[in-house]
């Protein structure tokens, strides 16, 4: 709320007599302006509202109002001084390495990250060049066989073409000879019948009739085999032809065996040739014996299926909550926490809630009772008889000056009192800070060089993990103080 100039100013001067009205403070209330202004309440306007605030000339005279000045001492430096300052440009200089060694840590996952997406390409690539070559040895393989084929097509129309002519030529001398020889038997019979008359004899004349052959199987079903063949008599001769032979053997199945089509094992599976989104990979399996003589044609020698058909962008999938996490304090209210599982990370544009999310982690408060309740009748403060392992970390720097070491000191003597259980191990380090930049980046790792971790960085511990407390409190009372405090 604005206040007016004559209820601000302690002497409740107006301050008429310098013209200035019955303004307000200089203010940005609502932060709306740029620059400082006031609402005015003055009556000659009553259209403004506001004005650019002009302030109080200082050199104005006001009644009752004593003006407060301040001395700017003179620019000294001294031991502690020195100390805190070097402290502050060592801290800036420490700033800097650690921006400098955060820039180099991003700049190094990135460039691994693209070395890994330019691998991840090139490895694709590779897959499908790979797929490319054999795709393309695959086709020169079909177009050599379509050759082929066709040549052997066109040989066997030839082939066919001549064996017809063939066969109508052997069919056509074969009728011929048996009709001749037919028209031979019939005058030989004749002629006999003639012979038997002008001889005065009876014409009983029966030729041995005989049945058609009957066919036993072949002893080879190809590449040559015999086969055996018997008729039985029908009529006996009488005065006629003898009977032919009854059995005979003859060859059958001279044609080739046929040769079945052989494959090989399949290959390896290739890579899919999408990572998402549903890709096709391939194997191959190479024909070992080509099929001849009608034999069993070859089976597929290629075989595709899908892959990854997931989606490229996946959001991630949460399981259930976690267990409860201990209790971070012992009596007036503490927290407990617990976090669920990433059981499928995100992929692609796929998002997740963040880890820290109340979605992911999940708060509630736990051992709410006051902490004066668990106090024994002859104790001010709870003792530590818990199983665990404290270092305290104590800063010795110049910045923390004196007066701040003290309370450091006085906190430390009154925690360790408090820890006298039998499974409480303490550890105490006082660290100070390099003084210069070269032990600062010898302390920091970044020299070859194994620092003096006190004398160069300020840094020894005192006591290690011990569970004689008492030695502990002992010690901190003995802690030089660094940059020249006084012990």
């Amino acid at each position: 709320i604005c206040k007016d100039w004559s209820v601000a100013w302690p002497d409740q001067d107006s301050l008429d007599e310098y013209g200035l009205g019955e303004h307000s403070f200089c203010r940005n209330p609502m932060g709306e302006k740029e620059t400082i202004w006031c609402f005015t309440t003055d009556p000659g306007d009553p259209n403004v509202t506001w004005e650019y605030c002009q302030p109080l000339d200082e050199n104005l005279p006001s009644k009752g109002l004593s003006k407060s000045s301040c001395t700017i001492k003179a620019c000294k430096l001294g031991e502690a001084t020195c100390s805190e300052t070097r402290d502050r440009f060592l801290s800036m200089y420490g700033g800097i390495l650690d921006k400098y060694n955060q820039l180099t840590e991003d700049i190094a996952d990135i460039t691994a990250s693209c070395d890994k997406s330019k691998g991840d390409i090139n490895s694709e690539k590779g897959t499908e060049g790979t797929r490319l070559r054999e795709a393309e040895g695959d086709l020169a393989d079909a177009t050599k066989q379509g050759v082929e084929s066709e040549q052997e097509e066109q040989q066997a129309t030839t082939f066919d073409e001549f064996l017809k002519k063939e066969y109508a030529h052997q069919m056509k001398e074969c009728c011929d000879n048996r009709n001749g020889y037919m028209s031979q038997l019939c005058g030989l019979k004749k002629i006999r019948a003639h012979l038997y008359q002008a001889s005065g004899q009876e014409a009983k004349i029966t030729d041995c009739e005989v049945s058609e052959w009957t066919d036993e199987p072949c002893s080879a079903s190809c590449e040559g085999g015999t086969q055996k063949r018997s008729r039985a008599i029908i009529a006996p001769p009488v005065n006629g032809t003898m009977c032919p032979p009854l059995e005979m053997e003859r060859e059958c199945n001279m044609h080739k065996c046929p040769i079945g089509c052989q494959v090989g094992v399949w290959s390896e599976w290739t890579a899919c040739s999408a990572g998402c989104g549903g890709g096709v990979r391939t194997r191959l399996r190479h024909v070992t014996v080509e099929p001849k003589y009608e034999g069993m044609v070859c089976p597929e020698e290629s075989e595709t299926q899908q892959c990854n058909p997931e989606d490229c962008n996946r959001d991630c999938e949460l399981g259930d909550w976690g267990e409860w996490s201990g209790c971070s304090k012992l009596c007036h209210v503490g927290h407990r926490s617990r976090r669920v599982k990433v059981l499928l990370e995100a992929k692609g544009q796929g998002t997740c809630s963040d880890p820290d999310s109340e979605e992911r982690l999940g708060f509630e408060e736990c051992n709410k009772d006051t902490c004066m309740s668990k106090l024994s009748s002859d104790r001010s403060y709870l003792e530590c008889r818990s199983k665990v392992d404290v270092v305290l970390v104590i800063d010795g720097s110049g910045s923390v000056t004196k007066q701040g070491f003290d309370q450091s000191m006085n906190m430390t003597s009154r925690l360790l009192a408090n820890m006298a259980g039998a499974d409480v191990e303490v550890g105490v380090l006082v660290f100070g800070g390099p003084k210069t930049e070269e032990a600062l980046d010898e302390c920091s790792g970044h020299l070859t060089t194994t620092p003096d971790w006190w004398t160069d960085c300020g840094m020894r511990w005192v006591t290690h993990l011990t569970r004689n407390v008492g030695q502990a409190m002992r010690s901190t009372l003995q802690w030089p103080y660094r940059y020249g405090y006084p012990g």
